[in-house]
C-alpha cells in the first residue's frame, strides 16, 4: 500500500480564529459582558498555562476572566464555601475549578457548581442531560473534537469512530456525543482485549489516552484512509507531543490533528461558546 505522503492537517486553530472572531460580534452586543470566574487551587505551572490561555481568548472576545487563586492547603470544606460564593454572585456568568486538584480534595467537589455555571459541564447533572440527548451537555474538549470534524466536513453519521480512552473528562462524554451524531462508536481501553484489530477498522480514530506517542503505523489500516484526531498533549525533552506518534502515522491517515495546534486552542474557544450561550440562557 502507498504511503499517504500529504495527509490533511487539522488545523485548530484556523476553527479557533473563526469561533474568536463569531463570538466577539456577539459578545459587542451584550450590555454586560458575560463573565468567567476561575477557581485555582495551588500554583501547577500547567494549570497557569491553561489559564493564561483562558485569560488571553476572553480578553479577545470582549470578556472578562477573573481568578481565584487558593492555597494548595485549603480543605475540602473551604473550597466548597469559595464555589458558593461565586455560585451566588450575580455577575458571574459561568465558575470553572482548574484540575487537576490536589490529592486530598474529590472532584466530587465540582458537584458544588451551580449546573447553569457549569461551564466545563463536568457535574453529575451534564453527564446525564448528555446521556439523554442534549449536546449542549458535552464538556468543551469533546465538542471541539465534533467541531474539528465539522469544519473540515468529515462525515459522523454511520461511520465507525474508535475512541483510545474512557475519561469521564473526553473519552466518555465523546463516545455519547458522536454517538448522538450518527456514528457507530467503538471504546479501546487498558481492558480491550485486541485493540489494535479495533483501531485498525476504524474511520475516524480518536486518540485521548494519555500516553505520549503511544499510538503508531501498527493500529492503521491504510486502506481506510483513516482521520485521526490527537486529543493528547505531553511535554518532554524534544518539544510537545501528543498522544500519537506523529511521524510515524502521518504516512498511513488521509488527515490527522498536530499537537500542538489541534484540539488543545479549540477546546478553548468551545469553553467560551458555551459560557456565552448560558449568558443569552441568562437573558431570557
Amino acid at each position: 500500500m502507498e504511503e499517504i505522503s500529504h495527509p490533511r492537517i487539522l488545523s485548530g486553530l484556523v476553527v479557533r480564529d473563526a469561533i474568536r472572531e463569531k463570538l466577539a460580534s456577539q459578545v459587542s452586543t451584550f450590555l454586560t459582558p458575560p463573565t468567567l470566574m476561575i477557581i485555582q487551587v495551588g500554583d501547577r505551572e500547567d494549570s497557569n498555562t491553561y489559564i493564561r490561555e483562558k485569560i488571553n481568548f476572553g480578553a479577545s472576545i470582549g470578556m472578562e476572566v477573573k481568578v481565584k487563586k487558593l492555597k494548595e492547603t485549603i480543605t475540602e470544606a473551604e473550597l466548597e464555601e469559595e464555589i458558593h460564593v461565586h455560585n451566588t454572585d450575580t455577575s458571574v456568568t459561568g465558575i470553572i475549578v482548574q484540575l487537576p486538584l490536589p490529592v486530598h480534595i474529590s472532584k466530587h467537589i465540582l458537584e458544588h457548581i451551580k449546573p447553569l455555571k457549569d461551564v466545563d459541564c463536568l457535574t453529575a447533572y451534564h453527564e446525564e442531560r448528555l446521556k439523554n440527548g442534549d449536546v449542549r451537555s458535552a464538556p468543551a474538549t469533546a465538542r471541539a473534537i465534533r467541531t474539528l470534524l465539522e469544519y473540515y466536513t468529515i462525515p459522523v453519521a454511520s461511520r465507525h469512530i474508535v475512541i483510545v480512552g474512557r475519561s469521564r473528562l473526553v473519552g466518555g462524554p465523546t463516545a455519547t456525543l458522536l454517538r448522538l451524531s450518527g456514528a457507530k462508536v467503538s471504546v479501546i481501553h487498558r481492558q480491550t482485549e485486541n485493540p489494535k484489530a479495533i483501531s485498525q477498522s476504524a474511520d475516524v480514530l480518536v486518540v485521548a489516552c494519555g500516553v505520549p506517542q503511544l499510538i503508531t503505523e501498527e493500529w492503521i489500516n491504510p486502506s481506510l484512509h483513516t482521520v485521526v484526531v490527537d486529543v493528547g498533549i505531553h511535554r518532554t525533552e524534544t518539544g510537545l507531543v501528543g498522544d500519537v506518534d506523529f511521524d510515524r502515522v502521518k504516512g498511513s491517515v488521509s488527515a490527522i490533528s498536530p499537537v500542538p495546534g489541534g484540539v488543545g486552542p479549540l477546546t478553548v474557544a468551545s469553553l467560551f461558546e458555551h459560557l456565552v450561550s448560558t449568558h443569552v440562557q441568562s437573558l431570557v
